[in-house]
């Protein structure tokens, strides 16, 4: 695995904290609509999570070393992931909504995980 440069670590950090305000801004705005689409009711968690994205962009705008930030996602990619198949086995309607948004959030861990690990110190 190759580790990244400090100048590339903070460009991708960045890159994630514009994409995690965003999804949280979306969350927060649109929880109703959002959770309608996939079948989910509790819209005081989704707009919670958009808090957790934003706060998260914010970090990871802010901060001086981003990995631990970038761990946060991969946490929060952990909670998005669990919320996602628990409405599965609940039973709740619009299953095809949920897989697609189960899909575009394993891919975002993917892609965290991936920026995370390769952020690791050099040694």
């Amino acid at each position: 695995m190759t580790t990244m440069t400090r100048p590339t670590a903070h460009r991708t950090a960045n890159a994630l904290g514009w994409l995690s305000i965003g999804l949280g801004a979306a969350e927060l705005a649109g929880a109703g609509r959002l959770l309608g689409l996939m079948g989910g009711r509790r819209t005081g968690i989704a707009r919670f999570y958009g808090l957790r994205e934003v706060a998260t962009g914010i970090g990871l705008l802010a901060a001086s070393d981003p990995t631990p930030w970038v761990w946060g996602r991969v946490g929060g990619d952990a909670l998005d992931l669990a919320s996602l198949i628990g409405g599965y086995a609940r039973g709740r309607p619009a299953k095809g909504n949920r897989t697609a948004a189960l899909l575009v959030v394993v891919l975002i861990g993917v892609l965290d995980v991936a920026s995370a690990r390769s952020m690791r110190p050099r040694g």
